[in-house]
């Protein structure tokens, strides 16, 4: 009878089976019934428990709760299901220990520092600073002056260099500071270090860059300079109280710009005989408008290259002469007939369109008598071009090869080969037959009692391929749902139990037996087996019987009669059983045969008999 080992929790750790030990399940020899030699076994897991499995290495199968001496770091530690955890201390590891709880500590053995956990997050105790970067931050020291005095001081350090001190006193240090002579009152920085400042906002200094203050431009009163002004800045100039105008240069750009928001720039000019002062150029901020000599319509403005619009052109005058020798419009839809969008027709459009001059007039004309354009000459298509029908339309209605599909009437008499044809929603093309429309039937309706054949020519072999298993009980059954349906059907048997003790184990058991006399491999995983178990028992009291060689008349005593024979060469050297009685007086007491039944039930899952539930 195989051993079933349980945890303190009560869930299994091992079965274990007769003559055998188990050695990987824990860390201690499990011992099953009738193992020979187990001394030895159990005195070394009462060795391994006393002295907490002690050694380098962690044990290779711990259990939760499991206590073991490290001998590396001289501590105990416990495994808490995922990892082995000092009982007392701090963790010192090189990266995060797992399975951290509210209280530990850790010291990063990598970087120097250490942690406190509250429960949900690591906590930096201290240094603030890792062993990599060096000593950083402010560190209080008291040092001794000149006059033998303490001094409270604040060093500053970064990398392990000390660049500042911090004081409120001045002094000189007993023993000399490198980069500190003296300690002046406030923030004092090395002497040694190349570079260091103090960057941010001073109040007042005493000089600027070694100048009298008195010698520089004031902003907040008049100032006049002797010298020439030069802006070495691309920010430029501000003018105006309230930072009006501003020049400079943008990149490669020298940039005239009217901070106000909805300010007009003018540019004006001294025109002698035009009224002096007048506005040469004026930007209305506003509307975006530029003016050039507003108002003064004897002016002209004369463009030497090219002048670029880059939005409509709008000319009020009757007459637009173009003398170009090639026009080209951008705009792909030229309006004829304009009036403003309020008075036009089709009666006023009548005869407009597009008139090519020559030897006599090509045209392109509306004529609204037909509601219709009328061409003066014929209109040949390039080779692979349609005519398409409705505004819109995508599909031909006519081309060189094709009459498309919106014409519905004709008087066709006879068709060629066909490559493909629809037939309302079937189409047939090359061997196939389909719907054109997605999740739609195919239906054959016979008229009658006609049947759909495949090859009337009896010999010939035809397969239907591809079809579902049926849903419906008028369906036709495909090969997969037959053979599923046979080696799914749940199946009944009656199996002698007697001295099996656990009838759901799966190694002599009621599982075993049934993957011995139906392998599961044989059958679909979800397949039931409906199993009547007997057990045949003896019932009753019962008499024990005293086997004797010698024959006496004694009650209950089974006489048992030897002869002498030969065994290996020598005569009359071994004896044999020759006769078995019951002597006169003996008295027997029988015992009833009895049979007891139980219902089982059993699953294929994953390819094996399971045991589901007693019925």
């Amino acid at each position: 009878m195989a051993y079933n080992i349980n945890k303190t929790d009560g869930t299994l750790l091992a079965t274990v089976v007769d003559g055998t030990v188990d050695i990987t399940s824990a860390d201690i020899g499990i011992v099953g019934r009738r193992f020979s030699n187990y001394g030895e076994i159990i005195n070394e897991n009462l060795i391994k428990m006393l002295e907490s499995f002690a050694n380098t290495t962690a044990p290779n199968n711990p259990l939760e709760g499991q206590v073991w001496y490290d001998k590396l770091e001289g501590r105990l530690k416990v495994y808490t299901g995922t990892t082995f955890k000092p009982t007392g201390g701090p963790l010192v590891e090189e990266s995060q220990p797992q399975g951290l709880v509210k209280g530990d500590l850790w010291i990063d053995s990598l970087n120097n520092q250490l942690y406190f956990y509250d429960g949900v997050d690591l906590g930096l105790a201290g240094p603030i600073y890792t062993d990599a970067q060096g000593k950083h931050g402010w560190i209080v020291e008291t040092i001794v002056d000149n006059a033998n005095n303490g001094r409270a001081i604040s060093k500053l350090f970064v990398n392990d260099l000390l660049v500042g001190i911090l004081s409120r006193y001045e002094f000189t240090p007993l023993t000399p500071i490198t980069g500190f002579a003296t300690i002046k009152v406030g923030l004092n920085f090395s002497s040694n270090v190349t570079g260091l400042k103090l960057h941010g906002t001073a109040a007042s200094a005493d000089t600027i860059a070694g100048i009298d203050p008195g010698n520089f431009l004031r902003a907040d009163i008049a100032s006049t300079s002797q010298a020439q002004l030069s802006i070495q800045n691309d920010a430029g100039l501000v003018v105006g109280g309230e930072q009006d105008l501003n020049i400079e240069v943008i990149g490669d750009v020298t940039t005239f710009k009217n901070n106000l928001q909805n300010k007009d720039f003018k540019i004006q000019v001294n025109s002698q005989g035009n009224g002096g002062i007048i506005d040469a150029i004026e930007i209305d901020s506003s509307s975006m408008q530029i003016n050039l000599f507003k108002n003064k319509t004897s002016s002209t403005v004369e463009v030497g290259g090219n002048l670029v619009v880059q939005q409509n052109l709008t000319v009020n005058g009757t007459t637009l002469f173009v003398d170009s020798q090639n026009l080209r419009i951008k705009d792909k839809n030229i309006e004829l007939a304009y009036a403003d969008g309020s008075s036009e027709t089709d009666a006023l459009a009548d005869g407009g369109g597009i008139t090519l001059k020559g030897d006599t007039d090509h045209t392109f004309n509306w004529n609204n008598a037909t509601d219709a354009w009328e061409s003066s000459e014929s209109i040949t298509l390039a080779t692979g071009r349609s005519i398409f029908f409705g505004a819109g339309s995508s599909t031909v209605g006519l081309s060189e090869t094709t009459l498309g599909d919106s014409v519905v009437n004709s008087n066709l008499q006879n068709l060629g080969v066909l490559t493909e044809l629809q037939v309302d929603d079937i189409d047939v093309n090359g061997s196939t037959i389909s719907t054109r429309t997605t999740n739609e039937d195919l239906n054959f309706n016979i008229h009658g009692t006609g049947n759909i054949v495949l090859n009337p020519d009896a010999t010939v072999t035809t397969q239907i391929k591809g079809v579902q298993d049926p849903t419906a009980a008028q369906d036709a059954a495909t090969k997969n749902y037959v053979d599923t349906e046979i080696s799914s059907r749940t199946l009944f048997f009656t199996i002698n139990t007697t001295g099996i003790s656990d009838k759901t184990s799966s190694v002599s058991g009621l599982p075993y037996l049934m993957n011995t006399l139906a392998p599961a491999s044989n059958f679909e995983n979800g397949t039931l087996a409906r199993i009547l178990a007997e057990d045949i028992n003896l019932a009753g009291a019962q008499t024990n019987i005293t086997v004797s060689s010698t024959p006496t008349n004694v009650t209950n005593t089974l006489l048992v009669n030897q002869t002498a024979v030969d065994q290996n060469g020598l005569q009359n050297s071994a004896s044999v059983l020759s006769s078995v009685a019951f002597p006169d007086g003996i008295t027997l007491s029988g015992s009833a045969l009895g049979v007891t039944r139980s219902f089982h039930l059993l699953t294929v899952v994953g390819g094996t008999w399971t045991y589901t539930q007693a019925l």
